[in-house]
Order: C-alpha cells, then sequence, then structure tokens
C-alpha cells in the first residue's frame, strides 16, 4: 500500500506527483480532497492547467463563487482568482486578481488557467493552448442521475482534446501533457475507463487492496483512494451518513466502492468448453458446446481461426445486431458469462441493453 495522505488525512500531491505518470486516474469518495489537493499543489507551485468538466452547464459554475473550486482556494488561501469568458468561445480564462471598473468586477492581466468543457471540444482549437502543460478533468465520471448527449463518445471527444492540446509540444522537445483525472466511485463503465482498458486493471487492484498501481509501459498511474482517513473521518461525524447508512449512496460516498456496477456473471470460462462463434473489434463471441449458454471474452490474435469477423465500426455493429441480436434476450435471462467487466459493458453497449 503506498502512503498517499497528509497527516490529516487528506491526499497528499507531494506524494502522488512523485508516483504519477502522464495520464492519472484518482478515483475515491467525496471528502478525500481529490480535485481541490491537486489545485492547491497548483497554485502553491504556480504550475498552469486547463480545468475540464464535462458539460459547459458544469463549467458555469465557476462563475459563482460558492459552487467554485477557484471559489473555495479564494477563501482558504487568500487568492483572487476570477473567471471570465474569453471573446467569442466557450474557454473562460482564469485570472491571478482582478478589480473593479465602472462599478463591475473584470480580470487583471492576462488567464493564469483556463477552463472549458469536454463537450465544447470544438472551441479549443481556435486557442493555442499547446503551452499549457497540464490538464485537470474533474468529475470524469458522470454520476448515475445524470442525462448528458453524446456521453457514449466521451472517450473519442477526451482524446481529442489531449491530441489538440498535446500538438506541437513534444515536436518542440517539450514533456507531453500531464492529465490529472477526478472521478466519485459511482461505476466504472465510463466510456474513457473501457477504451483505455482500465478496468480490469482497476478490479485487480480492488481484489488486492491496492490504491496504487502504475503501468510504465503505458506511462498510466492509477490511484484509488479507497483507504481515505478524510472521508472515513466524515462518514463518523457526519449526520447525514446517519441518515443514509446502509444504502448505496453512503457505500459508494464513503467506501469507494462501485456500486452501481453490476458484476455478476463476470467471471473466466475453460474455453475448451466453448466454440468460436464471431470476433468483434477485441471481443471473441463463443457458444457452449453443451449448454444453452454463451461466453464472450477479450481477443488480441491475429488467429481467428475461420470465425466471422466484424469490425468495430457503426456499420460492423449494425451488422453483428442483425447477426447475432437474439443475444438480446440471452443477456436478459442471465445467459452470457464474460471474461471481465469490461467484456460486459462491451456487449451491453453492442447490443444497446439500457442501465
Amino acid at each position: 500500500m503506498a502512503k498517499l495522505y497528509t497527516r490529516d488525512g487528506w491526499l497528499d500531491f507531494d506524494k502522488l506527483e512523485r508516483l504519477s505518470s502522464t495520464l492519472n486516474v484518482v478515483i475515491g469518495p467525496r471528502n478525500a480532497g481529490k480535485t481541490y489537493g491537486k489545485m492547491l499543489y497548483n497554485h502553491n507551485h504556480g504550475i498552469p492547467y486547463i480545468f475540464m468538466r464535462t458539460t459547459q452547464k458544469q463549467i458555469d459554475t465557476i462563475f459563482i463563487n460558492e459552487f467554485s473550486p477557484f471559489g473555495a482556494l479564494n477563501r482558504d488561501v487568500g487568492s483572487r482568482y476570477f473567471c471570465k469568458m474569453l471573446p467569442k468561445s466557450n474557454v473562460a480564462g482564469v485570472y491571478a486578481d482582478y478589480t473593479e471598473k465602472d462599478g463591475k468586477e473584470v480580470p487583471k492581466g492576462k488567464p493564469v488557467n483556463y477552463a472549458v468543457s469536454l463537450l465544447q471540444v470544438g472551441s479549443i482549437r481556435g486557442f493555442n493552448l499547446d503551452y499549457v502543460p497540464e490538464l485537470i478533468y474533474d468529475e470524469f465520471i458522470k454520476h448515475p442521475g445524470e442525462i448528458i448527449q453524446n456521453y457514449g463518445k466521451s472517450d473519442v471527444m477526451y482524446f481529442d482534446v489531449i491530441m489538440t492540446l498535446n500538438r506541437a509540444r513534444e515536436m518542440r522537445g517539450q514533456r507531453p501533457l500531464k492529465q490529472w483525472l477526478f472521478g466519485n466511485s459511482d461505476n466504472l463503465g465510463v466510456p474513457i475507463l473501457q477504451s483505455l482498458r482500465l478496468i480490469r486493471v482497476i478490479m485487480s487492484m480492488m481484489e488486492t487492496g491496492e490504491n496504487y498501481r502504475k503501468l510504465p509501459e503505458r506511462d498510466i498511474s492509477i490511484f484509488l483512494c479507497m483507504d481515505s482517513p478524510a472521508a472515513r473521518k466524515m462518514k463518523e461525524i457526519s449526520a447525514i451518513e446517519k441518515i443514509i447508512t446502509g444504502t448505496d449512496y453512503s457505500t459508494m460516498a464513503f467506501e469507494n466502492n462501485f456500486v452501481n456496477d453490476d458484476f455478476s456473471g463476470c467471471r473466466p470460462q475453460p474455453i475448451g468448453q466453448y466454440t468460436p462463434l464471431a470476433v468483434i473489434g477485441k471481443v471473441m463471441l463463443m457458444e457452449h458446446k453443451t449448454k444453452d449458454l454463451y461466453y464472450v471474452r477479450a481477443f488480441d490474435s491475429d488467429v481467428i481461426n475461420g470465425v466471422p469477423v466484424y469490425k468495430n465500426t457503426a456499420a460492423g455493429r449494425e451488422l453483428f445486431r442483425n447477426d447475432y441480436g437474439y443475444l438480446y434476450f440471452h443477456y436478459l435471462n442471465d445467459g452470457i458469462l464474460f471474461s471481465s467487466y469490461n467484456e460486459k459493458l462491451f456487449m451491453r453497449d453492442l447490443l444497446k441493453i439500457d442501465s
């Protein structure tokens, strides 16, 4: 177990920085000091960054001092951060200070940080922000109650963002854009974690009780703050916890358990009992030789053994559904097993099964 916390129980970003990589995924319960701790670290060390949330509505909250993480910094450390939309864009500039002009607050100097929504990724292209060294993506895990348009494509949009922001950095000999993704432990079934093939890694960490794992070959660090002393203390003293104790929400909020995920049917099977039926993308569909049962497993090989192969494109997925649409009912009747939760999420999306 890595030592990730200060004496007061908050995440210690001096420690996290030493363990960090180019991409850093930090998942934990509420009240662990994830986003605030990182923003405070950057404030103390003068590191500029782009602050990102998923929707423009979420970004709009930074202009309301009571709800803004920049307002929290102003309150706690005496800073004077001031946010203002840049002309003809959906990009907000975050200024280190402000003054008054004609009875209105106006920024002083140039922006020291920026704020943008993932869904407004196109607006970034109008600005040369590739000199900014870090990206903080706050709340990258969607709350189960949120309805976000095109959320199923958020992985592609995110990759588009980092490609845009990272352009020319490494060509100039600079370090690649350093990314910090912060999320509450609502659920693992989010497109970014699926595309990055991190769900299996995170589940392995949960099984072994690890709070930190580095993937050096991929330049990724994962932090699971399930052992957060600050969150545990909040649970002990919170009057609200007494009210909601025993609920799934309490488990998620205070214990970092992914209670909104259904891991049933996710267990490796002896593939000798199954016959390959089809391959789509990096997944193979198999049928049991004697039972009315199917198995979906990860498949990353050039050897196909003569089974049909479908591309993981819109057209390929539609063809697969036309040929294997009956799997929808097998899924509903627990007739499909999966090598891991990642394959289950893939098949749910492929068959268009609602949560």
